[in-house]
């Protein structure tokens, strides 16, 4: 009888020791299999985000030209995708080694998904050799409208079409069309492929002067902000913005005093990252109180460039990069600092972001306010400096990454766009 119980207990601890390794199998390896899934997903992310980044000019080509843009986009993909360790090696870039598939499902939107096959350890004693283990992300360029930061003071009217003149940036009448929504680069080329160009000499228009300039176009040609009374859209109105009203308390810099002045208006020109003023376009949308005069000196110290010689512990936009150009071939501005250039061309202090409003909406004369529409990248070519008293802010329309939130619909154009996973 003994005998027998011993052999009962001789089963039972077989059994037990049986499950005890399945179960030190399933958590050894289960572990190991949800580490490699993670750094799986971190390549997958990156990849993502790096493809959604060419949805973003001025790169050549635009986000909407399929050919030219998914395959350079699917190239960033699989090189950030595979520069991360995945299990103790990277991912391998090619197509034909089916770690990193690289899809489309939307015009704006890129699929990655990284793979690979996973040896087991214990769970071999089971006949479990390897596990596949997969991971996705989906990432995309949206326009931005939501908690936008680094916002410069100024205020710009939308694009629109004079009618009754032959300038496409003179004053707004009832019967001139507007064109609020941007465009991509295709459909910009449809209205014309010419890109005004401009003379930073003699501080002029130069002939001829597109049509794409009254829309939403990459490199479109705009007055941002006017310097003299016969520039403006309507009398008193220069559209420098008072931001004392919209900073979040405490966010500046210590010693920075926040209020309507001429110091703090150039302060938020050279600086416009350093103090919180996320606007969003809500309903209803946003107002911003406009400053009551020219601001012309505020606005020529904290743009114009500088003589050579002339250092200054706080230096202006244009003086950060002196040598920036518009290249008018590849439609795009180049800086001529070298740690702007290339993957960092949005770093230069020449590029800001600039938010609109309709110019079908009177203002009242003395200080009133602009409603906020949207917010578009913008280049600053040139600041009319002379005769005295002009600081008229030139410059071309640009797309831009910043921070934020998305709007829910895509599309192209000089926009400020977030990137973002979706999946």
């Amino acid at each position: 009888m003994l005998s027998r119980r011993r052999g009962q207990v001789l089963v039972i601890l077989a059994i037990a020791i049986f499950a005890l390794l399945g179960m030190a199998a399933l958590a050894v390896d289960l572990g190991h299999l949800w580490s490699v899934r993670h750094e799986l997903q971190r390549s997958a992310d990156a990849g993502a985000l790096a493809g959604a980044s060419r949805f973003i000019p001025p790169d050549t080509g635009d986000w909407a030209d399929t050919l030219v843009v998914q395959p350079e986009a699917e190239a960033r993909a699989r090189d950030f995708a595979s520069r991360d360790l995945v299990s103790d090696r990277t991912l391998k870039p090619a197509v034909a080694d089916n770690e990193i598939i690289v899809s489309f499902p939307q015009t704006d939107r890129i699929k990655v998904v990284t793979q690979r096959p996973v040896p087991l350890f214990f769970a071999r004693i089971f006949g479990r050799q390897i596990q596949a283990v997969t991971a996705e992300a989906v990432a995309e360029a949206r326009e931005a409208s939501k908690n936008v930061s680094c916002i410069v003071p100024w205020g710009m009217p939308l694009p629109w079409k004079d009618n009754g003149d032959d300038e496409p940036n003179g004053d707004f009448d009832s019967d001139d069309v507007i064109h609020p929504d941007p465009l991509n680069e295709e459909e910009c080329n449809q209205i014309s492929t010419l890109i005004t160009p401009y003379d930073t000499v003699n501080h002029q228009v130069s002939e001829p002067v597109s049509p794409r300039d009254q829309y939403l176009c990459q490199g479109g040609l705009r007055i941002l902000k006017p310097g003299k009374p016969s520039d403006t859209l309507e009398s008193g109105h220069f559209f420098g913005l008072d931001f004392s009203s919209i900073i979040v308390p405490g966010s500046c810099p210590e010693g920075v005093t926040i209020n309507s002045g001429a110091s703090f208006y150039k302060y938020m020109i050279k600086h416009p990252c350093e103090c919180d003023t996320n606007i969003s376009v809500t309903d209803p949308l946003p107002t911003i109180d406009l400053e009551p005069g020219d601001m012309v000196g505020p606005t020529t110290q904290a743009v114009a460039p500088l003589p050579k010689g002339d250092g200054m512990p706080d230096p202006s936009l244009m003086a950060r990069d002196p040598d920036a150009y518009w290249d008018m071939d590849a439609n795009k501005p180049v800086s001529g600092d070298a740690q702007w250039q290339g993957d960092n061309w949005q770093g230069s202090p020449r590029i800001v972001k600039v938010p609109v409003y309709d110019p079908s909406t009177p203002l009242p004369q003395g200080k009133s306010e602009i409603t906020v529409e949207r917010f578009v990248g913008f280049w600053i070519q040139d600041i009319v400096v002379n005769p005295k008293g002009q600081g008229t802010v030139v410059g071309r329309y640009v797309t831009l990454s910043g921070d934020g939130e998305a709007d829910p619909e895509g599309g192209g154009g000089p926009v400020v766009k977030i990137l973002r996973l979706v999946k």
